[in-house]
């Protein structure tokens, strides 16, 4: 998506959450500025995405989190299908996306039924580059922040008011650079977790160093903000959910129909388009010298290793960013229940003081007799042993659906 001017990014109204990624929010808070020529950029991000994949040989499913394509997306085709399934009277309950213990989906779920936690509409972050005032990197002084609406909210709120104060240039910060502070508390319910100062300047003055930078590009800092700002490859997301497709009544070509998108094979020899495959070692051992990257390279490593070795870092970067989110949703999920108790009969949060359950109907209080260990829906809990998986090769215990609950392969047991 396109970088916002300061008015694109004041007028911009998000939903809900290359380079070195920040890890500010392990301190707390952190005081810097915007890098004003280089500027705010905002993507469409689709919640996770579950992706079966093969690595060293063995099957493992991989948490994906694509940026909406737009008119043609394949996750937004998905939500579309699952609620004309429904509207047709197939069962919301009916499982469609199986990632083991990442991420399960059911009919009802993908159309929007379910939780934060199987929300899959695509919701608006921003990324800022951002200059830290203490403990700057110099080799890689501007690091990369992953903003979500709470925190983006504060932002535009001081903008807003420093150009009231000081006049719309001077209080534009990519006009009239100046300090933020950012603030994230993590034990304030979600609507106060993030907060925004403006910092003045001779508590972050702006120095020779830090006008170096500001006079430095994209290219010069060696940051790639389109890779992470474009919209997400159309196969890739079909093929991921292709991956983990597992319902037993509604096929993976009628979705594929539906949306209008063909998976195509990729040839054997395909090369990843994000430039590694271009580099020679030299080339590749100085890119992770330059990206401070937690990798060794060893003689006995060919380039090819070099460079998955690369992208699993970046991968792993993302996922990082992925469970913080997950643990602030899951905080959130925390709060909410706050003020409820647990129906003895169907397991279900109750608003505490109800005396029958909405759910299940029976008394609360009070487990009804001959249902002992059944949920709301009169099924016995399951009491299967642990099995090995062939595909992980891990000792398991098998899911409702007969299933390994890490990679989703089914196991030789009834169900």
């Amino acid at each position: 998506m396109a970088k916002l001017s300061t008015k694109g990014f004041m007028d911009s109204i998000g939903s809900g959450g290359g380079g070195k990624f920040s890890k500010w929010k392990d301190k707390g808070k952190t005081v810097g500025w915007i890098h004003p020529n280089i500027g705010i950029h905002e993507r469409s991000n689709h919640g996770v995405i579950p992706s079966k994949e093969e690595k060293d040989g063995k099957v493992e499913i991989r948490n994906r989190r694509f940026n909406c394509v737009g008119k043609n997306c394949p996750i937004c085709a998905l939500m579309a299908f699952a609620s004309k399934q429904i509207a047709d009277g197939a069962d919301k309950d009916e499982l469609i996306l199986d990632g083991g213990s990442k991420a399960r989906y059911t009919l009802g779920e993908i159309a929007g039924h379910g939780d934060w936690r199987t929300n899959l509409e695509a919701k608006t972050e921003y990324i800022i580059p951002w200059i830290p005032r203490d403990e700057r990197d110099d080799d890689k002084p501007v690091e990369i922040l992953t903003v979500t609406e709470g925190l983006g909210y504060a932002i535009r709120r001081v903008i807003e008011s420093q150009q009231e104060e000081r006049g719309e240039k001077k209080g534009d910060p990519m006009k009239t650079p100046y300090a933020f502070k950012f603030i994230y508390k993590k034990n304030e319910i979600p609507m106060r977790k993030y907060d925004a100062e403006r910092v003045d300047n001779e508590l972050a003055p702006i120095d020779s160093d830090v006008k170096e930078v500001f006079g430095a590009d994209e290219s010069d800092l060696g940051i790639d903000l389109e890779a992470l700002t474009k919209p997400g490859e159309p196969a890739k997301m079909m093929k991921a959910i292709e991956s983990c497709w597992d319902s037993r009544n509604i096929t993976f070509g009628e979705f594929e129909e539906f949306a209008g998108i063909k998976v195509e094979e990729e040839d054997e020899g395909e090369e990843q388009e994000d430039g590694f495959d271009e580099m020679s070692r030299k080339e590749l051992k100085a890119f992770i010298k330059e990206k401070d990257l937690d990798i060794k390279v060893y003689k006995s490593m060919d380039d090819d290793d070099i460079r998955e070795k690369i992208r699993e870092e970046y991968e792993e970067e993302e996922e990082e960013e992925e469970e913080e989110e997950e643990e602030e949703e899951e905080e959130a999920e925390e709060e909410e229940d706050e003020g409820k108790v647990t129906c003895p009969n169907c397991d279900e949060k109750v608003k505490a003081g109800k005396k029958y359950c909405p759910e299940c109907g029976e008394k609360m209080g009070k487990k009804k007799s001959g249902k002992k260990g059944k949920g709301k829906k009169g099924k016995a809990k399951s009491n299967k042993k642990k099995v090995e998986c062939p595909e992980c090769e891990k000792m398991v215990k098998p899911t409702k659906y007969g299933k390994c609950p890490n990679c989703a392969s089914r196991l030789d047991v009834p169900f």
